[in-house]
């Protein structure tokens, strides 16, 4: 339950969104939609529709720089963005100084060098003019990483495991695929007992459910295996369903 001190200070950041909104009816929020931001960072967001000035809109550079920096950052109105960093500020202080500071050294290496002539830097051929091209040019190098190790997923899965045995969709982004076991009940107790032995590392859905519930889901991941691993991992994937569907037909039968 809020206190009335709460409520009252979500009332006046409101109010003060407001109010830049009235003095400023053309510019509702710090980052405006069809600006020089890539389409391929922002195709649509929450925040391109904001009316009030009053949306944050916060991204990390986790899964796109390193997954252990803890690094990211928070768009939106600059009185909303004030009262962060002060709350930042008599918490936590600031993020780990050297995963800024690395997070700041790959910016700077993306931008144009200090002693050339041009505005103009090159990286693996393109034409880089500052820090902010560098970080959209590598974000597309990580879509086209991810997706040629998805689409060697799909192909090793539709490989190994039949229609009969597994349904899947075909990610759209992202490292993940959601497989559903159409012989499992329990993929917590199958993954467990089975793959683990077997050395093929999935998580149960289970392990998403905030109730707990006995799931027939599990999660793959092609983030870090090599595509031969991919490959011999759903090999094995697919030999246990097929023996997991035995095992079943047997003990119905009998």
């Amino acid at each position: 339950m809020w206190t009335r001190d709460k409520r009252e200070r979500k009332v006046s950041w409101y109010v003060t969104a407001r109010r830049r909104r009235s003095s400023s009816p053309t510019q509702p929020c710090a980052v405006q939609p069809n600006s020089h931001l890539s389409p391929l960072l922002f195709l649509k967001f929450l925040q391109s529709m904001d009316v009030d000035g009053r949306v944050l809109r916060f991204d990390s550079f986790s899964k796109l720089l390193s997954s252990g920096l803890r690094v990211g950052f928070v768009t939106g109105p600059p009185e909303l963005i004030q009262r962060i960093e002060f709350h930042a500020q008599a918490s936590v202080l600031h993020s780990s100084g050297i995963s800024q500071a690395l997070v700041s050294g790959l910016f700077d290496s993306w931008g144009p060098a200090k002693n050339e002539e041009s505005n103009n830097k090159e990286q693996n051929g393109a034409v880089v003019s500052s820090s902010y091209d560098g970080f959209v040019k590598h974000c597309q190098g990580i879509v086209d990483f991810y997706r040629v190790r998805r689409d060697a997923f799909v192909a090793s899965a539709h490989k190994h495991l039949g229609p009969e045995l597994v349904e899947f969709s075909i990610p759209d982004a992202g490292m993940f695929c959601w497989l559903k076991f159409l012989t499992v009940k329990d993929s917590d107790a199958f993954i467990k007992q089975k793959a683990k032995d077997a050395k093929v590392l999935l998580v149960p859905g289970q392990s998403f459910d905030p109730l707990d519930k006995t799931s027939s889901y599990a999660r793959a991941a092609y983030s870090t295996a090599s595509l031969e691993e991919m490959d011999v991992a759903l090999e094995r994937l697919g030999v246990l369903l097929r023996e997991h569907e035995e095992e079943v037909t047997t003990t119905t039968t009998t």
